[in-house]
Order: C-alpha cells, then structure tokens, then sequence
C-alpha cells in the first residue's frame, strides 16, 4: 500500500469506529431519548450518520480524557468522589424486559456522601439559556444512564464547543470558564417515558419484520403504512423537542414533519 491511500484507510477507520448498536432488541439512551420514530426509521432504513467535524471533535475530548484518566479521577477526588471504575466510558447492558435491553456507556461512575454517581460528558454548543430542547435530550439520556447503572446522583458535564471561536459570533472564552456540571437525581417520569419509546421502537421493528432481514428505503415506504407505524409509535413524542427535526434524516418523508402536528412530549 503506498502512503497516498493513507487517506482512504483512515476515513474508513474513522467510518467505522462512529456507528451505533444496530442490533434487534438493543436501544440506546441517545436513542430512546429522542423522537421514537426517528429511531425506528433510523433501523429500518439502516441510516448511518456520517462523522463529520463536530462529532470527531467530540470523540476527540473523550479520548483525551480516557487517555489521561488522572484528570477526572484527580478531580473527582478533589470534589469528594471515589471512582468505582478505573475505566472511562464504563459499559452496561439492562435488560429492561424480556427481548428489550438498554446497553450504553457512561463516562464516569463514582461513589460520594450521596451515593453512586454518573457523570456524563457532552461536548456540544448548546448552552442552557438558549438550547433548551436539546438540553432536555441531554439531560434525559443521563437520566436513563442513572437508572441503568442504579445510581443515586448524576452530573450532566457541558463542554462548551465555542470557547474560543472566533467564529462562533461569540465573545471568545477560555476553556476551563465554558465547563458547566448540571446535577440531578434520577427522575422516575421520565424514565417510564424513556421506556415506553423503547417499547414502541421495538415493537413497530417487529412488526415491520426488522429480525427477519426487512429494510427500507425512505423514499419508498407506502403512505398507507404510516397509519400503522404511528399506531405503534406515539406520536406525541414525535419530535422530542422542537428543531429536533433539524437534524434528522427522514424530515423529507416524515408525515408528522410534513404535517406540522409536532408532539414535542416531554
């Protein structure tokens, strides 16, 4: 192989290293926390979001952290914790009934005066005052983690993307001034509500025939199918929060885009 094709070999590297579970019977919080019928047509239609700038960049702070653990650990000890793992991005399956399981990956568990606690990590441009929506997928995906992992506390750490981009339109700031934690305690709400979007994920792949080999394209699913899909899937949560069909890939054929009866459940 020459070094020209170096290129190639690390865009697919890349490529393959950003996909998410796609297995039947296995959700993922990111997932289940957002718009259930964007996670059913993103199985169905076998979507793959390609990493872009804003992703690699994300993954790009998680391995720094990974790689130098005494960082977090050392201020873990510093605010009173005792990490339970000497890994980050600690790994768990929940069965949540039979046949549906959660599996995900929390970026540190700790014990404190409070009990276990989760921190998960989002580097990201949202900031609370102006990117509520989001923030509540962010928050409701930790929520799901605490659950998951059985803790009793969890922090949400925002990494502000923007600090120090003059490009942002933003007053340029240093890093360690654009780190913001966001503490709760596990919310049983939302948590049912998280599991209910895994249930209706589940059961509309089942019945589309997903664990036999069954795959859409978007662009072809009938019109006479959707009054189905959303009889398994509540549409009252469809989007989860607003503009979160900005970033979905199935806007141009979704009924509930199209028909502006956006949900936005909580």
């Amino acid at each position: 192989m020459a070094l020209k094709d170096l290129e190639d070999t690390l865009a697919n590297t890349l490529r393959e290293n950003s996909r998410r579970e796609s297995e039947y019977g296995y959700y993922h919080p990111s997932t289940i926390s957002g718009c259930p019928l964007k996670g059913f047509l993103d199985k169905m239609t076998e979507t793959s979001t390609e990493l872009n700038n804003y992703m690699f960049q994300g993954s790009a702070v998680h391995f720094y952290l990974q790689e130098n653990p005494e960082l977090l650990t050392q201020a873990l000890y510093d605010a009173g914790f005792h990490p339970l793992d000497t890994r980050y991005e600690v790994h768990t399956i929940y069965e949540m009934e039979d046949g549906i399981h959660l599996t995900g990956t929390c970026d540190a568990l700790a014990n404190g005066d409070n009990g276990v606690a989760i921190v998960d990590i989002k580097y990201s441009s949202v900031r609370p005052e102006t990117h509520q929506g989001r923030l509540f997928q962010y928050m409701s995906q930790t929520n799901t983690y605490s659950h998951m992992f059985g803790a009793d506390e969890y922090g949400l750490l925002l990494l502000y993307s923007y600090a120090n981009d003059n490009q942002s339109g933003n007053k340029p700031q240093n890093i360690p001034d654009s780190i913001l934690l966001l503490p709760g305690e596990p919310n049983e709400d939302n948590w049912e509500m998280v599991k209910s979007k895994a249930r209706q994920i589940h059961y509309a792949l089942g019945e589309f025939g997903f664990p036999d080999g069954e795959r859409w394209e978007d662009s072809y699913i009938p019109d006479e199918w959707w009054d189905k899909i959303l009889g398994i899937i509540d549409r009252g949560n469809c989007p989860a929060y607003e503009k979160e069909c900005n970033y979905c890939d199935h806007s141009d054929h979704c009924p509930v885009f199209n028909s502006g009866l956006k949900g936005m459940g909580r």
